[in-house]
């Protein structure tokens, strides 16, 4: 006599099938998040290192250095001494970057400054000029 083999259970099968691919889905998904991020940060890097070397130089009270950030289009708008005026005896003691992003060639960095014990949340917008993000405007609030 022979013997019967078992039947598979298929449902079985393809019900392995199916998480498999769910997860494979979902691994796709993530995968694809962080690489759109990890671009959209790189891309808008160089906003946010100009933006920080401003706020870093102006802490620091190397106005010179802050001022040279300036884009030649705003320098002919503010002087060196009002920048002095604004900042010169401010204690800039903290800044964050809540957004960033470049549009048509303009950058623009977001987010909170701390100066003086007071909060402020300010936008600084950019133009890369001969190979630098140089800042074009500004606005505390």
């Amino acid at each position: 006599m022979m013997e019967e083999k078992p039947k598979r259970d298929s449902s079985r099968s393809n019900l392995g099938k199916i998480f498999l691919l769910i997860g494979l889905g979902l691994f796709a998904c993530i995968a694809f998040v962080v690489a759109l991020v990890v671009f959209v940060f790189g891309v808008t890097q160089p906003v946010v290192d100009a933006g920080n070397a401003y706020f870093q130089a102006i802490q620091d009270g190397r106005m010179e250095d802050a001022y040279a950030l300036f884009a030649p289009s705003l320098q002919d708008e503010v002087s060196y001494d009002d920048l002095v005026s604004t900042f010169g005896d401010a204690s800039l003691e903290s800044w964050s970057v809540n957004q960033r992003s470049i549009e048509n060639g303009i950058g623009k960095m977001s987010g909170s400054v701390t100066v003086n014990e007071d909060s402020l949340s300010y936008d600084l917008y950019f133009r890369e000029i001969d190979g630098a993000w140089r800042i074009t405007g500004y606005q505390f609030n």
